[in-house]
């Protein structure tokens, strides 16, 4: 604040001048340093798009790229139909491997087709499985599932082929009887009916083939999905 009393006319204007020479300089100031955090703001953001940008790319070409996972784990088994009395059930071990054919990204790095072939192995020691027998409903087995699989995804349409073995040894001798192996297969596909219209229908049939009764089957399923579609298509936007 500026003191204005017993000041002549001259000195009130000087007074006022300064004052004014000093408001001047601390909104330049002001002004300087708001442009400045504006400017800071401004790239922190273009760098924060830029980071999550390449991380998107980035994801879709690990996506969609050769892919090798693998675990091992200790089983446990409860009582049945409550989280208590653990004890260990055996061993297990699987890997899995997925190797891209081919895939094709459009202009703005969408996925516009994957074809790609895949893997998977588990084998178990002393695990604890179903026999479908009333007097012994579970025992102890070596157990080993071998898949392989070839999927074929665009924007219209998802096909997919899988074929599957799988062997079940038991771990003691008096109960071999229960021991089995086995093959499958599953086709499925899903096709969207009309461009853009969030309808799909999808469809698949499998069959299995083994040593036992529990090991025969037949499936075959079509179902009808919707998805709602984005606004741009239903206001005829999209491009």
């Amino acid at each position: 604040s500026v003191a204005l009393t017993g000041l002549s006319v001259d000195q009130l204007k000087t007074t006022l001048d300064k004052y004014l020479a000093v408001v001047a300089v601390k909104s330049d100031a002001a002004i300087k340093i708001a442009n400045k955090k504006l400017s800071q703001t401004i790239q922190v953001e273009a760098f924060s798009r830029d980071i999550t940008e390449c991380a998107k790319k980035a994801n879709d070409v690990a996506l969609y790229s050769q892919a090798l996972n693998f675990g091992l784990g200790s089983l446990v088994q409860g009582d049945d139909g409550r989280l208590s009395h653990f004890n260990r059930a055996g061993t297990a071990a699987w890997a899995s491997y997925r190797y891209p054919i081919g895939f094709i990204f459009n202009s703005d790095n969408k996925l516009v087709q994957d074809l790609a072939i895949g893997g998977y192995i588990r084998a178990s020691e002393a695990e604890i499985v179903s026999t479908g027998n009333k007097t012994t409903p579970h025992m102890s087995a070596d157990t080993q599932d071998y898949w392989i699989g070839l999927e074929d995804y665009s924007q219209s349409y998802k096909v997919a082929a899988q074929f599957g073995y799988t062997n079940v040894s038991a771990s003691e001798a008096a109960l071999r009887k229960f021991s089995n192996h086995g093959t499958r297969y599953l086709v499925s596909g899903a096709f969207q009916l009309g461009k853009d219209s969030g309808l799909w229908i999808d469809a698949s049939y499998g069959n299995a083939r083994g040593s036992d009764a529990a090991r025969r089957d037949n499936t075959f399923l079509i179902t009808i999905d919707f998805a709602p579609p984005k606004a741009s298509d239903i206001f005829g936007l999209s491009k």
